[in-house]
């Protein structure tokens, strides 16, 4: 199939190509993924690892993220750090491609590389872009999804820190079009006065969009950083209680 141009395929592919019995085309399966010549990262996906991959175990992620969703059935995109990184910010290295779907994925081990999912109910509706791969594509959030993903799953993002030296680097590559489109994937409120807030303290553009948009909702007021202490100064435009430092790189 590599030498037809495939470098990803299905169970029933092989068994189609091979005109073989499920048994036979297993048995043939298991071989080749015992010689190191195909990985499979989920149930009947099958990946092939060209010679000059088999020392890393797979190909780059690039080249079967997108037919493996297919093969799947559901959304997905690229998000977080690893799509802070696509985008030409300079994050602090994440030690896995950090992958949002709609759904519970556990994580996938794919030759040195380690695939973990975050969950996000919209996913499907999340606004990407598509970035050419050299078996295809993969679908990126944009940069002002990944901002939105980045402040609601801190943990994955290494941090507030490490989120608010990211900014700068996306905030060139916003748009009020862009900022319209991310916000109807509904994130929490809270999650937009926390964004805001570190949008202000970069000086960065077009905070006026998530302004208004807090303005069609009821805004409370909430903390930087959830669960940490309930003391510190309160920016009062985003209402947000900055309780604890946050040092950028």
């Amino acid at each position: 199939m590599y030498a037809r141009g495939h470098v990803t395929f299905t169970l029933d592919d092989a068994r189609r190509l091979r005109d073989a019995s499920l048994a036979s085309t297993l048995s043939v399966l298991s071989r080749a993924q015992r010689d190191a010549l195909l990985f499979s990262p989920t149930r009947g996906f099958y990946v092939i690892v060209p010679p000059e991959y088999r020392r890393d175990g797979a190909p780059p992620w690039r080249w079967f993220l997108s037919p493996m969703f297919r093969h799947l059935g559901a959304p997905y995109y690229v998000g977080l750090l690893t799509a802070a990184a696509q985008h030409g910010a300079s994050p602090q290295v994440a030690q896995e491609i950090q992958v949002v779907v709609d759904r519970q994925v556990r994580p996938k081990v794919a030759g040195r590389q380690r695939i973990i999912f975050i969950r996000r109910m919209r996913a499907a509706q999340a606004p990407v872009i598509e970035v050419t791969t050299p078996t295809g594509s993969v679908r990126v959030s944009t940069p002002e999804m990944t901002m939105l993903d980045l402040v609601a799953y801190p943990r994955h993002a290494a941090g507030w820190g490490n989120i608010a030296s990211i900014l700068p680097d996306l905030v060139p590559l916003t748009s009020r079009r862009g900022w319209k489109d991310a916000l109807r994937v509904a994130p929490r409120v809270s999650e937009v006065q926390r964004l805001g807030h570190l949008l202000h303290r970069i000086g960065a553009g077009h905070t006026d969009v998530l302004a208004t948009w807090l303005h069609g909702h009821v805004v409370e007021p909430t903390v930087l950083v959830p669960g940490g202490d309930r003391t510190g100064v309160f920016d009062p435009r985003w209402k947000v209680l900055v309780n604890a430092p946050v040092e950028t790189d």
